[in-house]
């Protein structure tokens, strides 16, 4: 292999290879770039994010949604007992099906094809959590396998039954949670929406087409590539692109690279390494040279033509082999986690004590974050917030003394706009300066420590 020279579901029984990301309509990087210096400077770079061991888990939170048709056949039903059809049809194997989503993440295998000096990651310490499992009646719903229609069938409907994951009761369509559709489209692609960089308001989904015929002797037999496909739409959801061309990702490799979905992790150096990887359909010029692999081709099979490039990358197209994302792959995502939309979908349970976020020289935040460790503003500079910062409710911000924060219009708060529990510090000589109605949406009372010689200076009354 080359060497390095030092970032709404559909699937099922019958899998189909042709998988993409839901079009990305978010302004290009040089646009970007001029609007969000700072993000550019100093938080775009993917090494930072690379997570440890020990790092602290972010749970997302998910419903599993199921169109059934108007009579309520087709699709996975809602039993739960020990019957052998409710194991093939039922509750069991949908449970089985997010169990190994979150054994897919936690537990990676090593690449098929190895880049040297390349250290594998085997957890990416990202977690799911089952909200509830949502049962519709709806034969446009159940024939589909557009994110956005069926995202509009659960907002102007309601389920025809629950299965209770959780003591939350709230519908799909509030959109608290990542909605994954499972339909039986005729039309075999899956896809997954892809978060947007500053932008909470975006909805995210997947949908999985199933596929599933009663009349197979076992359907739970793909169910290991059926988890790949979960696991694959699910990396979209967190900004992930393919290893190979198309599908939403690039047209071309250096499209690719545009995008951040050329890491030198996966591909080696010197650049373009071994990109782009095999897929089952490519219209690209950069494709003409490489052999098609169907979906079921072994990664591990060196006798086949150029196989290194097919492997088991998660976001390769080998359904029944997606293992693998290499450590810069899982740093794009865990930087998802605090600038892109993905963030609102993670509990506030995630934080670390140990790693503050430290500002020592002025900074100019203009960008969405959410924050998930304490955050402290030391030698003697200031940081100017002008849009919104959400953190954890056990964390600190510490103002020490000859430095300042600049609320100017921007908002401090727990996550999702909730009202931040955490503790405000300001030392003597600190300030925090509030115009242009800046809000600080905490408990100023219980959880505000002002330092004699600290100050709060408020422009307007913009508390709650």
């Amino acid at each position: 292999m080359l060497k390095p020279c030092a970032i709404i579901l559909l699937i099922f029984s019958i899998i189909s290879c042709n998988e993409t990301l839901e079009e990305d309509n978010s302004e290009n990087e040089i646009t970007l770039k001029s609007q969000f210096p700072t993000y550019y400077e100093k938080y775009q770079n993917l090494i930072n994010y690379i997570p440890s061991p020990d790092s602290p888990v972010k749970t997302v939170m998910i419903n599993f949604i199921v169109m059934q048709k108007d009579d309520g056949t087709g699709n996975f039903q809602n039993i739960n007992d020990n019957s052998e059809y409710s194991k093939k049809y039922g509750v069991p194997r949908l449970l089985y099906l997010y169990n190994g989503l979150n054994q897919r993440f936690s537990k990676l295998f090593p690449p098929s094809d190895y880049i040297n000096g390349v250290v594998s990651i085997a957890d990416t310490r990202i977690r799911f959590e089952l909200n509830n499992i949502y049962f519709y009646r709806n034969s446009k719903g159940f024939s589909s396998n557009n994110i956005r229609e069926l995202e509009n069938i659960i907002g102007n409907s309601s389920p025809f039954s629950i299965f209770v994951c959780s003591d939350n009761n709230r519908n799909p369509d509030h959109f608290n949670e990542i909605n994954i559709f499972f339909t039986e489209s005729e039309n075999k692609q899956s896809y997954g929406s892809i978060p947007l960089f500053n932008d909470c308001s975006k909805k995210l989904s997947q949908v999985l087409v199933k596929g599933f015929n009663e009349k197979e002797a076992d359907p739970t037999c793909g169910d290991w590539a059926n988890i790949g496909g979960i696991v694959h739409e699910t990396c979209h959801n967190f900004g992930l692109g393919h290893t190979y061309l198309g599908g939403g990702t690039g047209k071309t490799v250096e499209e690719m690279k545009e995008n951040e979905d050329w890491h030198y992790d996966v591909f080696g150096l010197p650049f373009p390494g071994n990109a782009p990887h095999i897929t089952s359909s490519c219209n690209s010029e950069e494709c003409k040279s490489l052999p098609l692999y169907n979906w079921d081709a072994d990664p591990y099979d060196t006798t086949l033509l150029h196989h290194d490039r097919l492997t088991n990358n998660i976001m390769s197209n080998q359904v029944g082999s997606r293992t693998y994302l290499s450590p810069l792959q899982i740093a794009k995502m865990q930087r998802s986690t605090r600038f892109f939309t993905i963030n609102k979908y993670i509990n506030d349970d995630c934080y670390d004590s140990d790693k503050p976020l430290i500002i020592s020289k002025k900074e100019y935040w203009n960008f969405f974050q959410r924050l998930f460790e304490d955050l402290i503003i030391e030698n003697r500079t200031e940081l100017t917030i002008t849009s919104q910062i959400e953190l954890p409710a056990k964390a600190r911000i510490v103002i020490k003394s000859g430095c300042k924060i600049i609320l100017d219009g921007g908002t401090i708060s727990g996550v999702n706009n909730s009202i931040w529990k955490g503790t405000l510090i300001i030392e003597n000589g600190g300030v925090l300066l509030m115009k242009n109605n800046g809000k600080l949406n905490m408990n100023i009372k219980e959880n505000i420590v002002v330092q004699k010689g600290g100050g709060l200076i408020i422009s307007a009354l913009p508390l709650n």
